[in-house]
């Protein structure tokens, strides 16, 4: 079985400015539909943090949108050649990662990513509410119901070896192998890949790697868009008739409150009984 390297770093010490480049996510095939009531099919590349998406369609025309021009997207076939991912909660430690350090590899793992990824476009029209969170983008639908579940991934492209400051306590190994069965949907493969950037003689040859952060967001029927922070404990405050039924549905089928996929299916049972009460 192969072995992938899914980083569980341990802080919020991002990397400075200076020191790394937003990557797009690129994906085979997709379906755009646009507010004016038009569709595009193609490529597409998807650049979260700058709210931009490149559609690249079959006659070679390539454009540009912004969640001002889209109403909703579906892509898959990305190609993920990623290396660290973290995962932004409060009060979310990992610790005893194991024994030994994980350094880079020459040879290159590469996962073709078969899902089909739904995305919406959050325009902030319901920023007057003092609970929306969000800012304008895209956001990825991982669950739909009276609590829904979105995210948001950006890549992020650094020198290879840069090592983020941590907080005291944490644990030294910033590594752990994972199981290709495991986490499939976000499983992160070693890939060395170019500089970015070669604005500087220096660092054109400089190896870089890809380092993945992932935000989730809780949007409740109310149109509430709030930033996951605690995905249990708020999960629980939405349900909380139910929560004894949800905590024992998610330790019987060991399920994480911490992994994105894992908790999309924990929202998806929480919508089904609130269904199922009615």
């Amino acid at each position: 079985m192969k072995q992938l390297l899914l980083s569980g770093l341990l802080t919020f010490g991002l990397v400075p400015a200076w020191a790394q480049q937003e990557v797009g996510r690129h994906f085979a095939s997709s379906t755009v539909l646009l507010t004016n009531g038009d569709t595009l099919r193609g490529e597409l590349t998807l650049y979260t943090e700058q709210n931009l998406l490149i559609v690249k369609t079959a006659d070679g025309t390539q454009s540009t949108q912004t969640p001002f021009t889209v109403k909703a997207f579906a892509a898959k076939g990305q190609l993920t050649q990623q290396l660290y991912t973290t995962l932004l909660f409060d009060n979310t430690r990992i610790e005893n990662l194991g024994s030994g350090n994980v350094r880079a590899q020459d040879q290159a793992v590469t996962v073709f990513d078969t899902t089909m990824h739904a995305f919406v476009s959050y325009r902030n029209v319901m920023r007057t509410r003092l609970t929306a969170e969000a800012e304008p983008g895209f956001y990825e639908v991982l669950s739909i119901g009276n609590i829904c579940l979105w995210q948001r991934t950006t890549l992020w492209a650094r020198p290879l070896g840069y090592q983020p400051q941590r907080k005291s306590g944490s644990a030294n190994n910033s590594f752990v192998p994972v199981s290709f069965n495991t986490d499939a949907r976000n499983l992160l493969a070693h890939k060395v890949i170019p500089a970015p950037t070669q604005s500087q003689s220096a660092a054109r040859n400089r190896p870089y790697d890809v380092h993945s952060v992932t935000r989730l967001y809780y949007v409740t029927s109310a149109d509430s868009v709030l930033l996951v922070r605690q995905p249990k404990t708020e999960l629980l405050s939405y349900f909380q008739e139910s929560a004894p039924r949800i905590k024992t549905y998610a330790r019987y089928h060991k399920l994480s409150y911490t992994k994105p996929d894992e908790l999309a299916v924990i929202v998806d049972y929480a919508n089904g009984l609130q269904r199922a009460t009615r």
